[in-house]
């Protein structure tokens, strides 16, 4: 076999009746059908079909786990967990939270919206199929809202509710 991807890893053993191609460290781009043409000494040949079809499957690897937010996570706004992973089959993906002891999302992405300090804390992912599994975790910190934008929203919040009672008061006294 003149591919380099084999080389070093591929033997052919004949004897007689029967022969055997061997592959040593299997990678999962080795899977396809595999056939033997065998080659007489008078010019014919024959294809052995369907020949052979090898699956190479791994249990998820190389997990990472990053977070949307470039910078600091701000109480209020939304941040995006996602997981990756090689695996073959295809990885299941769980979230937990450092100390509870349910899944706090499937799939590999995790949003979160209307984030609030009590979201901080750390993270993980399991990624799992059929041939293992391996987990990866994340610290989330979450920024309390200070100054201004806090009280702006205190006082448009002041704002809207205060007519509200002064209304419903004069509508009570009438």
């Amino acid at each position: 076999m003149s591919d380099p991807d084999y080389k070093g890893r591929v033997q052919y053993l004949c004897y007689p009746t029967v022969c055997t191609l061997r592959i040593t460290d299997l990678r999962e781009s080795d899977s396809s059908q595999y056939k033997f043409t065998f080659s007489t000494n008078h010019g014919g040949s024959h294809t052995g079909s369907p020949g052979v079809t090898l699956s190479v499957t791994d249990a998820p690897q190389c997990l990472s786990v990053s977070v949307s937010a470039s910078g600091e996570i701000v109480e209020g706004s939304s941040v995006t967990l996602t997981c990756s992973s090689d695996a073959n089959p295809a990885a299941n993906y769980t979230w937990y939270k450092q100390d509870e002891e349910s899944p706090t999302a499937s799939g590999q992405n995790f949003t979160i919206t209307d984030v609030r300090p009590e979201h901080s804390g750390n993270y993980s992912c399991e990624a799992q199929n059929n041939r293992g599994s391996q987990s990866s975790m994340v610290l989330l910190t979450v920024v309390r809202l200070k100054g201004p934008r806090r009280s702006a929203a205190a006082a448009g919040t002041a704002a809207v509710l205060l007519p509200l009672i002064f209304l419903s008061v004069c509508l009570w006294i009438r």
